[in-house]
């Protein structure tokens, strides 16, 4: 058995969410009033209901994938296409999700006299209009929140270098035993400010007492982007800190960017920091994260070192994302 969370603008509305998902033998068991007026329902779903849905949703994404296959081979065979072979053939190679090859491939097919410099130019727009405009200085905390493995322990150790001694970082981890080894040797080793926070109903009480310092850094511990109760407590345990910034690898697949960046939002991050650039060569997933999602990457961590946390400028993200 499990319990399940989902919410709504009104409970009918969250109780749609849980029939959709676990259908109607989901047991239900309260309600509530949430935030600035939403509601939430709190269900019982046995295992066998679990791994039911489980198993529809991978079954929907299998056939969704073989549908969009089919529908690129056919679009392949167009003779608009044959002098863009080239350029469909990089974007893919270079990590450009299903979708977005799609949405340019249907774009052709509107205008086949396109010329592949004009499909480029359509491409880097997408990270011209990326509005990274968001002034950091003017906020005291800042939360880094994403999927395990992404990165965010180096991207706090990163901003508390920026900022020197008036930055303090707290290690936010319900699920850990100890305290955070790479953080407290870092907090040695450059004289930083470093705490522990492992308990939800303890984070206001740890906030309250760094008054001393000007920025704080909570470095939070990894939430799966599809552990929607695991995203539920950590958006109430951040209710004190309303500036969250999405770390994600571009290690990840561009799907698997894209989920995360989706389903995240329950967190309505202010912006997304990206990793781990040194450790591939396929970076077109940028593009399709920018393509797909409504916020904006702010910066890059380039290299393993401490320090290399930089501006994401299009100019950048360009040149990492394409092979021409």
């Amino acid at each position: 058995m499990g319990i399940f969370k989902f919410s709504g603008n009104s409970i009918t509305e969250a109780l749609k969410s849980a029939v959709a998902k676990f259908g109607e033998d989901a047991k239900f068991v309260k309600s509530e009033v949430v935030g600035d007026g939403g509601y939430e329902v709190v269900v019982d779903v046995s295992d066998e209901l679990v791994e039911a849905s489980e198993a529809k949703e991978a079954a929907k994404k299998e056939i969704e994938k073989d549908e969009l296959m089919a529908k690129i081979n056919s679009l392949n065979q167009l003779p608009a296409f044959k002098k863009h072979r080239d350029f469909f053939t990089n974007l893919s190679r270079s990590g450009v999700g299903y979708d977005d090859l799609e949405l340019l491939k249907e774009k052709v097919a509107e205008n086949p006299d396109i010329e592949p410099g004009e499909l480029e130019s359509m491409c880097e727009s997408v990270f011209y209009e990326n509005d990274a405009s968001i002034d950091l200085e003017s906020e005291r905390f800042i939360a880094l929140v994403g999927p395990s493995g992404m990165g965010k322990t180096k991207v706090a150790m990163d901003l508390a270098l920026m900022w020197g001694k008036k930055a303090a970082i707290v290690s936010f981890d319900t699920s850990a035993l100890t305290p955070n080894s790479e953080l407290h040797e870092f907090g040695k080793i450059t004289q930083a400010s470093v705490f522990s926070c492992f308990c939800v109903d303890d984070m206001e009480g740890i906030l309250a007492q760094l008054d001393s310092f000007e920025k704080i850094i909570v470095d939070c511990g990894g939430v799966g982007p599809y552990d929607s109760d695991g995203l539920f407590e950590l958006s109430r345990s951040l209710r004190e800190v309303p500036c969250r910034l999405l770390v994600l690898s571009v290690v990840a697949k561009a799907e698997d960017l894209q989920d995360a960046a989706q389903n995240y939002e329950i967190l309505t991050p202010r912006g997304i920091v990206l990793t781990k650039f040194d450790e591939t060569t396929r970076c077109g997933n940028v593009f399709s994260l920018l393509n797909q999602t409504q916020n904006s990457v702010l910066f890059c961590s380039t290299h393993k070192a401490a320090g290399s946390l930089e501006a994401a400028t299009p100019e950048f993200l360009i040149k990492q994302a394409f092979w021409w």
